[in-house]
């Protein structure tokens, strides 16, 4: 299957080579009927428009076929019909038939460069595609008549006297060959192409029979002298309106039929001595040979040919030209009426989204005319468009006048554009935020200014009580700022004046406890010892509370610290209360802060010291405190940035913990967890705690687990 599917196409391409060949050699054989004398130079000779049509339609690769045909026709002719020897039939076929298909081929590579753009082979669409075309079958005309008449006089057929008429007869037998075969060919293949079925229209059909026959009526009138053998019906200008009337009203299949139909029975009539190119010996043409008459009916065919061609693509051209203005009119009409229509829906579309605006829009003019408003003038102003536009501003509302909104309406005019911010109308009495927009043509001409105002009257009354508010603000603050002030002298009189009688108690206290304690009761001594420790107890409360007050985050006090020597200085003050317990601390190295140093000393000092308190009985305390840097999710605060990096600071003890219900409670001012008789102390210490660390902005969390310590986290932004 392989195999026969490579054969085929080398089989189809031989076959069509042969039908070529075939082809060209019975017409040739019929055109050499004419020939003149012992040479192969015939008046007509189609097969040159058969070559021609083949290769534009086929290409380059017929050409084989064409060389076979010719070189076939010819040798038959010498071999057969003149005596030639075998030498001489051959050689000389052998150029001929070389000139032959040198002719197609020269013409075909003129015709694809002067007319590249041509499509389909449409090469009679156009007068001007037939003029080169006529052009070019000139040119391509003088190579094969010239290889064949040097051939033909070097074989020794025709003598020098001879050459110039076989020459003649040569040439023009070849370009009316290329004129009438080459277009009648080419024209009716691309009919079918574009219509491959037959269609049949009676009027249409009637018409064409008519011109047909009145074709060769006429040519047989002309030319084989029918009906009226009156000299003056023999003037071949007779068929010129019967050609025109193809050129004019049909196609060009048709046209190119009735010039191929009239050339051949022109031929046929002057084959037979008939027609105006007969001259016999008394007439004015001199007494003509066969061969001259040929010519002259080759010369007239051809013109015949050429012009019907030119005037019916001329015609058509005329056609398409007024179809496509008439269709380019009525697609130009339709754009227009889409374009009105469009047009309209626009204007539609901006007046129903200038009337959606929530702000009030007006266009003015130079002299402050009203051009346009929106439904919201009309709601504003409690009046009617109609009433508005058209009106100068100073007639509707002449108070405007002496506006800052005239006035910049008017200096929008020289193209800038203006926002006033605050304008408080004297028509509305409302405040408006307004935008001054100089509008201009296509010729960069401002002819008109559009003013957008946008309703702030919300805005400023809130911006009003917003500054009313933010005065009172400050008052209140200034207020605070001295109610803080004396209530911070309070405090320190208040717990200075507190703390000296309580000293001077402890201190009487003291002197009986040393010595009267043996001259007391139990019961007194024990009353003592309570009142001693009450009096303690006392006085650490007021120094806790004097410490709590004093704890406020002042930017002022902020300063780059290593946080090392702070919690140095707290084992430092904390150590016989370390060596007592015989705690253990262990320390990550801290980093360096910017914090309140003596805040952050307070803090490790009551975080150690809660530590200390609440260790387990017979087991020494043991301490760890870790820094790390953790993002802002470690944290678990609202609101926090998860980006934000923090020092985490982790104290840890090994103390008797506390239940977790309490991890938040137990940093609430004067919380305690334990009875004092079990642990003393004042329950500020945490909150303290809490208070400084909210101070460097950060957090601080507690998670205790009964029996097995307490683990506080502190975290400082870092």
């Amino acid at each position: 299957m392989p195999g026969l599917l490579s054969i085929q196409p080398r089989v189809l391409y031989l076959l069509k080579i042969l039908i070529i060949a075939t082809s060209y050699f019975i017409l040739a054989r019929l055109s050499l009927l004419l020939s003149f004398q012992t040479s192969n130079a015939s008046p007509i000779w189609p097969p040159s428009g058969f070559a021609f049509a083949m290769i534009l339609l086929l290409g380059y690769r017929i050409t084989p076929g064409i060389l076979l045909g010719a070189f076939a026709a010819n040798f038959v002719v010498f071999q057969v019909e003149h005596g030639a020897t075998m030498s001489a039939a051959l050689w000389v076929s052998s150029f001929i038939s070389i000139g032959n298909t040198l002719e197609a081929i020269i013409g075909y590579s003129l015709l694809k460069k002067l007319m590249p753009d041509v499509k389909d082979n449409n090469y009679f669409s156009k007068a001007n595609y037939i003029f080169c075309f006529f052009s070019i079958a000139i040119v391509m005309s003088l190579v094969s008549s010239g290889i064949g008449i040097a051939s033909i006089y070097s074989g020794g057929f025709i003598n020098a006297d001879q050459q110039l008429i076989a020459w003649l007869t040569w040439w023009f037998g070849d370009v009316s060959g290329i004129l009438l075969a080459t277009p009648f060919i080419l024209i009716w293949v691309n009919f079918f192409r574009i219509q491959p079925r037959f269609s049949f229209k009676r009027n249409r059909s009637v018409e064409t029979a008519m011109l047909f026959i009145l074709v060769i009526l006429a040519s047989e009138i002309v030319f084989n002298n029918w009906f009226f053998p009156v000299f003056i019906f023999r003037w071949a200008f007779w068929i010129i309106p019967v050609v025109v009337w193809a050129a004019t009203r049909f196609n060009q299949h048709e046209t190119i039929t009735a010039v191929v139909l009239c050339s051949a029975i022109a031929i046929w009539g002057t084959i037979n001595g008939n027609g105006p190119f007969a001259s016999p010996g008394d007439s004015f043409l001199g007494g003509l040979s066969l061969t001259q008459s040929l010519l002259i009916t080759q010369a007239f065919v051809s013109i015949i040919a050429v012009t019907a061609l030119t005037l019916n693509a001329s015609i058509v051209e005329r056609k398409r030209s007024e179809e496509a203005l008439r269709d380019l009119g009525n697609e130009l009409e339709k754009r227009v009426n889409e374009r009105t229509a469009d047009l309209e829906d626009r204007s539609r579309f901006i007046e129903t989204l200038f009337d959606s605006v929530e702000d009030l829009m007006a266009v003015f003019d130079r002299q402050g005319n009203y051009l346009s408003v929106n439904r919201k003038v009309e709601e504003v102003y409690k009046l009617n468009r109609k009433d508005i536009v058209g009106k100068n501003i100073l007639t509707l509302f002449p108070e405007s006048g002496e506006t800052s909104m005239y006035s910049n309406m008017q200096k929008a005019f020289t193209g800038e554009t203006i926002h006033d911010l605050a304008y408080r109308s004297t028509i509305s009495k409302r405040w408006f935020e307004n935008f001054y927009i100089p509008l201009s043509n296509n010729k960069k001409e401002i002819y008109a200014v559009l003013v957008i105002g946008h309703d702030n009257t919300a805005v400023m009354e809130a911006s009003e009580k917003i500054k009313q508010m933010a005065e009172e603000l400050i008052k209140n603050n200034r207020a605070l700022e001295q109610t803080n002030k004396e209530l911070e002298s309070f405090t320190f009189v208040a717990s200075h004046d507190l703390q000296e009688p309580l000293r001077k108690i402890r201190i009487f206290l003291n002197l009986i406890s040393e010595k009267e304690m043996a001259l007391l009761s139990d019961g007194s001594k024990n009353y003592l010892n309570r009142t001693i420790n009450t009096a303690a107890q006392m006085q650490q409360f007021i120094s806790d509370l004097l410490t709590y007050s004093r704890t406020n985050g002042s930017e002022e006090h902020f300063q780059k610290t290593d946080l090392n020597v702070i919690l140095q200085k707290v084992k430092t003050e904390l150590r016989e209360a370390i060596e007592e317990k015989g705690a253990r601390i262990e320390v990550t190295n801290l980093p360096e802060l910017n914090v309140i140093p003596f805040q952050l000393q307070q803090l490790f000092t009551n975080m150690i010291s809660n530590s200390l308190k609440f260790s387990k009985p017979g087991t020494p305390p043991h301490i760890t405190i870790v820094a790390e840097i953790v993002n802002g999710t470690h944290h678990n605060q609202p609101n926090s940035d998860p980006d934000r990096k923090f020092y985490s600071f982790s104290v840890a003890d090994n103390g008797i913990g506390f239940e977790p219900r309490f991890n938040e409670k137990i940093f609430d001012l004067f919380q305690r967890l334990h009875s004092r008789s079990d642990y003393n102390g004042t329950g500020i210490g945490l909150s303290i705690c809490k208070r400084i660390v909210e101070n460097h902005n950060g957090f601080i969390t507690a998670n205790g687990e009964p029996g097995k310590g307490a683990t506080f986290k502190i975290y400082l932004p870092a």
